[in-house]
């Protein structure tokens, strides 16, 4: 892909398909530090599209955002039926035992929703820390067993493919540095 820039020196359009953008090669005169960010934005998003695996998971982060919020602002009316250790306990009592840690799991899947539908750099983090909150919820059960840990440590393992995935697949990876790099950019 290429991004066209009119010079406003000399009046040409000048084809720019990869970054840095810096001066007019027609003129050499330095273009304006609006044209040169907004045309290395646009360059560095083309380069690198949004993965596929990325783009399900801001689908199903803000619908898990929805469900798990919308479950937990119907607890204190008793609508619906709610566990803890697999014992059958009423809307308000899970609220009051298990509702900080469901409140959160739900911001954050919120949050990452938002920030992958946002193109934004940030929400990396917090994918992984989403796979390790999961195993650290495991200390408030009642009952520690060998199925808890189990389960605690089949989510540390979801946490290391997740860290893997996001910060050392080479797609991923040019993905979150152009929306890091379009975030300076536009900051600067």
């Amino acid at each position: 892909m290429s991004v066209q820039v009119l010079c406003p020196s000399c009046g040409e359009v000048t084809p720019f398909h990869r970054p840095p953008v810096t001066d007019c090669p027609r003129c050499h005169a330095p273009l304006p530090e609006q044209v040169r960010a907004a045309t290395t934005r646009a360059l560095a998003v083309e380069e690198a599209p949004k993965p596929m695996l990325l783009m399900l998971g801001q689908v199903f982060s803000l619908v898990g955002a929805v469900i798990v919020l919308g479950l937990l602002a119907t607890a204190p009316f008793d609508v619906g039926s709610y566990t803890i250790n697999g014992d059958a306990v009423s809307g308000p009592e899970f609220l009051r035992r298990a509702g900080w840690l469901f409140g959160l799991q739900g911001v954050l899947l919120g949050a990452i929703g938002v920030g992958l539908l946002r193109d934004a750099p940030w929400p990396r983090p917090l994918m992984v820390l989403y796979w390790v909150l999961i195993p650290v919820s495991f200390v408030f059960y009642d009952e520690i067993n060998a199925e808890v840990i189990m389960s605690a440590c089949m989510m540390l393992v979801a946490a290391g493919i997740a860290w893997w995935y996001l910060y050392q697949k080479s797609n991923v990876r040019a993905y979150f540095e152009s929306r890091e790099l379009s975030s300076t950019a536009h900051d600067a």
